[in-house]
Formats: structure tokens, sequence, C-alpha cells
């Protein structure tokens, strides 16, 4: 998982697209989230949950848009949390 938005689940699927899954889909096994993901709440109650570089406005929109810039900058994170990974 690679970040909460809405309280559903942000997750690679097999191709390499971080796409939303509901929450409702999945058993939480560890509830233990990074330390350094920025916890945000909506209006509603709603979390939204994200390492720094993925927690600004349209990041993802941008990212689906090809936006390369910001691929690059997904990619950056994704891999630096795959090399703290023990």
């Amino acid at each position: 998982m690679i970040g909460i938005e809405a309280n559903d689940y942000r997750i690679l699927d097999d191709s390499g697209k971080p796409y939303l899954y509901a929450a409702d889909l999945f058993e939480v096994v560890d509830s233990q989230e990074p330390s350094d993901w920025v916890t945000e709440v909506g209006e509603e109650g709603e979390r939204y949950d994200y390492p720094p570089m993925m927690n600004k406005p349209g990041f993802f929109e941008d990212f689906f848009d090809g936006d390369a810039q910001t691929i690059s900058d997904f990619w950056r994170a994704v891999n630096q949390r795959l090399s703290r990974a023990t």
C-alpha cells in the first residue's frame, strides 16, 4: 500500500499503476503506517495519508495524465520506500 485516499487504499496493481481500491476488500494484518506519512482528515472524517512527495493536490491526476516530473517523483518515492524495507 502506498497511501490512503478518502479511506480507500492506493496500491500498485500488477501493471505497476497506483490505483485506488476499497478498504473493505482487504483484511488489515498490520495497521502500522510509515512515520513520515502526512495524515489529513476530510470534512466527513475520511482519511488521507501519503508520503510527503505524493501528498499534493492533483498529484495522481498529473501522474495519470503522463506528467514526466510527477511520474519521476512517484517512482523515486516508491523506490526509496522499497530500499528501506527489510
